[in-house]
């Protein structure tokens, strides 16, 4: 169960104790408004600004413009669209990604990774654990590549690894989402199914348009 007081109850702890600079969150309520769990995502990172907060987006797409879930519509972390298996179409948004603006008219999602049919570990429960995989869908499945995507953008600059510039010893997460934003390209295309086998819409541009 989600705390009241995000902030206390992990994000901090996280923060503070297991000295985690990047966080991943793959849950979220259908809402589009600026809500308190919003805030609290938001506050935290004005508080700690090395601390990049990755949420998804939601798979409320079905419902058409304005389904960003919250606390994706927050401000100050990435929020994570769900793109196609890049083994059936590198270039496609799948159906289910919540789409933007939000309540209050910002654009989101801010990113876009693999999110239809990804293969991930399986999980088992209680005494009986699995080493097997499964193949899932969901936006909860593209935030993870995009937090494992900033977690090595991050070590990248702090080992002086981008050519022609010093070694960045504490990259503000404000650095990470600009960077991860400005190395993306437009989808032209969206499902109509979340597999991404069924017919496609373009959002090139206009009331459609949804930013990679």
């Amino acid at each position: 169960q989600i705390p009241g007081d995000m902030i206390n109850g992990f994000l901090k702890p996280m923060h503070d104790v297991a000295n985690a600079r990047v966080h991943s969150a793959s849950w979220g309520a259908p809402s589009s408004s600026y809500t308190g769990y919003a805030r609290q995502m938001d506050q935290f990172v004005i508080d700690n600004d090395e601390h990049l907060v990755v949420v998804a987006a939601g798979n409320y797409g079905a419902n058409g413009l304005g389904s960003v879930a919250t606390p994706a519509s927050f401000k100050n972390g990435l929020t994570v669209g769900a793109s196609c298996n890049p083994n059936i179409d590198p270039n496609g948004l799948a159906q289910f990604s919540s789409l933007g603006p939000t309540a209050d008219g910002r654009l989101k999602p801010d990113i876009t990774a693999p999110g239809s049919q990804i293969t991930s570990a399986r999980g088992g429960s209680g005494s009986s654990p699995s080493c097997s995989t499964s193949v899932k869908s969901g936006t909860s499945m593209a935030t993870p590549i995009i937090a494992g995507s900033a977690a090595l953008l991050r070590q990248y600059l702090q080992e002086g690894r981008l050519p022609g510039y010093a070694a960045i010893p504490t990259p503000s997460a404000a650095l990470i989402k600009a960077m991860i934003i400005n190395s993306a390209v437009d989808l032209p295309r969206r499902y109509s199914d979340g597999s991404c086998f069924g017919s496609t819409t373009s959002i090139s541009g206009g009331a459609n348009l949804s930013p990679n």
